[in-house]
């Protein structure tokens, strides 16, 4: 059994993540033109039928752009956000979308655990993601202004993450952008910065960690040298994870790992019954 995951565009133009476990097949956030996201999945060999969910991190339109179409030609597959989310996805894009995911508590898609954790960004009720099965956890985060303690646990004991690593410090600083966007973009509710990336890299990094994925590059305010530099130097103990830097505007490359289906993850979270009726839900800290 393998997991299987690309990025199918990572950028302020737009985001969308595919993920493949076991059975399942995840879109993570629809950020692209309908059209395009169709044919991007296409050519990784996944049609939108396919789908087991798409999950939605927040109601920016770089990660909600494409929902509007998706849902009404394909209703029957569930779109996934927190209940903030939902809301403002109503209010700002006229779209509809399972308001059901509570932040810290996770629930089972195709046999997979998918838990969704909180992070400091300026959108209604942001989130990223953990995503289970055997002993293989994926942690995506790609909209942050600072790592919290929530996410550093989330982060801990996964095979592979996807993370921002949206700009370079100084890039920013003297780059073109007027300043308050600039103050925007380094707010803690707005960008992780490569030397934030690194820190968080440092952190968790660990024999379990294999790959890293360097996500929602700027093209003005980075690099991907810099980005891959700054990555590098917080691994420099690790000389067994692969890093690389997604593409803003194209499929980037598929990345595969083997998964035991019998074991865990080096770092867990865990199991409370859940209080829905036939939704069963996970805390993120409970022992499973």
């Amino acid at each position: 059994m393998h997991a299987r995951y690309q990025t199918l565009a990572s950028g302020s133009a737009g985001n969308a993540l595919l993920v493949q476990l076991g059975d399942a097949r995840l879109l993570v956030d629809a950020g692209l033109p309908f059209p395009v996201i169709a044919a991007r999945l296409a050519g990784a060999g996944v049609a939108l039928s396919d789908l087991d969910a798409v999950l939605v991190s927040h109601e920016h339109a770089d990660h909600a752009r494409a929902l509007a179409e998706l849902r009404a030609r394909h209703p029957a597959i569930p779109v996934l956000a927190t209940a903030g989310t939902a809301r403002a996805a109503a209010r700002d894009l006229g779209v509809v979308l399972d308001g059901t995911l509570r932040p810290e508590r996770a629930l089972f898609v195709g046999g997979v655990a998918v838990v969704p954790f909180p992070v400091p960004h300026d959108a209604a009720e942001p989130v990223g993601f953990r995503i289970e099965l055997g002993d293989f956890a994926l942690a995506i985060a790609t909209d942050l202004g600072e790592v919290t303690p929530v996410v550093l646990r989330a982060f801990a004991g996964c095979r592979a993450v996807v993370v921002e690593a949206n700009h370079d410090i100084e890039l920013l600083a003297r780059g073109p952008y007027p300043p308050f966007l600039k103050r925007r973009i380094a707010s803690r509710r707005g960008h992780l910065s490569n030397a934030q990336t690194a820190d968080l890299l440092h952190a968790v990094a660990g024999p379990w960690l294999r790959h890293v994925t360097l996500a929602h590059a700027s093209a003005t305010n980075n690099s991907p040298e810099r980005a891959l530099a700054a990555a590098a130097h917080a691994l420099a103990r690790q000389g067994h994870v692969e890093v690389l830097v997604a593409e803003r505007d194209r499929t980037g490359t598929e990345v595969v790992l083997a998964i035991d289906p019998r074991g865990r993850p080096a770092a867990r979270f865990a199991a409370s019954p859940a209080r829905d009726a036939g939704v069963r839900q996970l805390g993120l800290f409970d022992d499973r």
